[in-house]
């Protein structure tokens, strides 16, 4: 049955391509014993990671309650997430990282399985991306579960996942005139409008206007977010 339903889901996923989150998980549940679904894509910066996708099965109260006690500060996934690249299992994860006991007391009483696993996506730098899943099942079970079927589960994320790429590529990404490249070039380099006019002899006006067109054409609303986004699209090198 779980053998056909992936290949049924493969078969979805190869003919409408984006889904969208909720009906992946749908379809995920609907052949795998699973209890909650979660997917995620980050920025990493200097101020740590910042979502820039973030789906999941959870409910809104566990995502409230755990952005407002910060326990990505202590979430051992993602410690794992961003200096590694195979599959974390979230028990191994916890005894590995004793600091994080208070996620995971936290999500057992609000009712989270904290049997699960988190597998990474390939996304482009500098960026993280993956699929969580978790269920309710004794750890010998579970184990058995994921040898039979981790294959399965990291194919049908990774094909979900470059679908949703390809959704949410910026439209008029690669479309940056020689100037606009110029201009922000030098404002990644840390340059200030007026400075940025004195290097490439134009005027401090003319860089806010190409630094406007920039912004709609990334279709970011900062002068950092747009940065940020050329450098995930490779219309950028930070200098």
């Amino acid at each position: 049955m779980r053998h056909q339903g992936f290949f049924d889901l493969l078969d979805i996923l190869e003919r409408e391509g984006a889904v969208g989150p909720q009906r992946f998980f749908s379809l995920m549940q609907s052949i795998f014993p699973v209890r909650g679904l979660l997917y995620l894509e980050a920025q990493i910066g200097f101020q740590g990671l910042r979502a820039v996708r973030l789906s999941h099965t959870f409910g809104p109260h566990v995502e409230d309650m755990y952005r407002a006690r910060r326990f990505y500060r202590i979430d051992p996934v993602l410690k794992l997430m961003m200096t590694g690249i195979r599959p974390i299992n979230w028990e191994d994860a916890r005894r590995r990282f004793p600091d994080s006991e208070p996620l995971f007391r936290t999500l057992e009483k609000l009712d989270v399985p904290t049997q699960g696993i988190s597998v990474p996506l390939l996304t482009r730098s500098p960026r993280i991306a993956l699929l969580s899943i978790n269920a309710d099942m004794q750890e010998a079970e579970w184990r058995r579960f994921l040898r039979a079927h981790l294959r399965d589960l990291s194919f049908l994320g990774a094909m979900f996942h470059a679908a949703e790429q390809d959704r949410f590529v910026p439209p008029l990404a690669g479309t940056l005139t020689l100037r606009e490249s110029e201009v922000l070039h030098w404002i990644a380099a840390g340059k200030t409008y007026w400075e940025t006019a004195k290097i490439l002899g134009i005027t401090e006006r003319t860089v806010r206007f190409f630094m406007t067109n920039v912004r709609a054409k990334l279709n970011t609303a900062t002068n950092s977010q747009a940065v940020a986004q050329a450098t995930a699209t490779g219309l950028l090198t930070i200098p």
